[in-house]
């Protein structure tokens, strides 16, 4: 019997993971200054709207569309692995429920 060193078939495994893992291009400098600029617009829409009064639910839904920029371009969870997204989905569903919880304790008090 032959034994096989650990290194080799890591190495290997590796090498056939590059060989069927999809190869995405990183964002472009253009789509990073946009992002940003885009993040800048929504930062003074928070701003605006908490001048404004509008509610929770509008600063809510400014502050997730700002995460998602940030995830999906500087964090470039379009090209990660499917390991760091389904970590990156589990931690936002649980900054979900934590918010749920706080709006329903407080709503029911």
């Amino acid at each position: 019997m032959s034994h096989v060193h650990a290194p080799h078939v890591a190495h290997a495994l590796a090498l056939a993971f590059r060989a069927i893992a999809p190869r995405r291009a990183p964002p472009s400098g253009l789509a990073l200054v946009l992002t940003f600029l885009g993040l800048l617009a929504l930062a003074g829409a928070s701003w605006a709207a908490a001048a404004l009064g509008t509610g929770t639910a509008v600063a809510l839904s400014i502050a997730a569309l700002k995460a998602a920029l940030i995830a999906l371009i500087f964090m470039e969870l379009t090209r990660a692995h499917s390991t760091d997204r389904v970590i990156a989905l589990v931690a936002a569903l649980f900054v979900i429920l934590l918010c749920v919880g706080a709006v329903a304790d407080v709503a029911f008090r």
